[in-house]
């Protein structure tokens, strides 16, 4: 990935740099120039990263342990600021991911669910690209999937609930496990749908493939794993 060569990127223009010494025309010269000014580039670069990337890991650290929600408006305003200071820097996937997960773990935590929504959809935006030219898990596809289909439950968004089913089921899952993630991921939604919306049919046999899939995936379902069937 593009963000994953810049160390390497900044380690080629001061190669560039030295060569460039032992040449002294003015045509070398001024390559050397132009090289200081992209190694600079590649660093702000590379610095704006790592902030955002130090960001996350605390913010996802505490949304995780239930400690997210006091630190918020503290969080917003360093978001706020690395967006000002960066305007003019070139970012990279990696740098617009982080930033990404970033505002959607606080609009979740904040109850703004069509908020994280929206941040998902740019979220899923980028991992599709990045499938297309497989670097990618698909794992983190799915979980992608599967996180905005909680938020489309919080928003009552029942309309979604079958299209983003079928993409996660979709994705290719070769081993049983894989397969047992995709069972607890999409079928507590589908008894959602008939419970929640009016006139549908079928939740019979929603309860039994829920039978099914528990007894067929039962020895690779985590004991910690909660099917939540609660509505509200």
């Amino acid at each position: 990935a593009a963000n994953e060569q810049l160390p390497f990127m900044i380690t080629l223009c001061q190669f560039k740099d030295r060569f460039s010494r032992y040449r002294q025309t003015d045509e070398e010269r001024e390559q050397s120039e132009q090289s200081f000014e992209k190694e600079k580039e590649l660093l702000k670069m590379l610095e704006a990263e790592r902030s955002i990337a130090h960001l996350r890991r605390q913010i996802f650290n505490l949304y995780i342990t239930g400690k997210l929600k006091p630190e918020i408006p503290g969080f917003k305003q360093q978001l706020a600021a690395l967006e000002t200071k960066i305007l003019a820097i070139q970012r990279t996937n990696s740098f617009r991911r982080s930033y990404i997960v970033c505002n959607a773990l606080i609009a979740e935590k904040e109850g703004d669910y069509a908020g994280a929504m929206q941040w998902h959809e740019q979220l899923m935006g980028i991992a599709e690209k990045e499938l297309i030219d497989n670097r990618e898990p698909v794992e983190y596809m799915r979980t992608l999937l599967s996180n905005y289909l909680v938020c489309a439950h919080h928003c009552e968004r029942y309309d979604l609930f079958a299209g983003i089913i079928k993409r996660i089921e979709e994705q290719p899952a070769p081993a049983p496990r894989d397969k047992a993630e995709i069972f607890i991921h999409t079928y507590q939604y589908r008894l959602l749908y008939h419970l929640n919306v009016p006139n549908t049919t079928g939740g019979e046999e929603v309860v039994q493939a829920i039978d099914k899939g528990l007894k067929k995936y039962q020895a690779l379902i985590a004991p910690t794993t909660e099917i939540n069937l609660q509505i509200g």
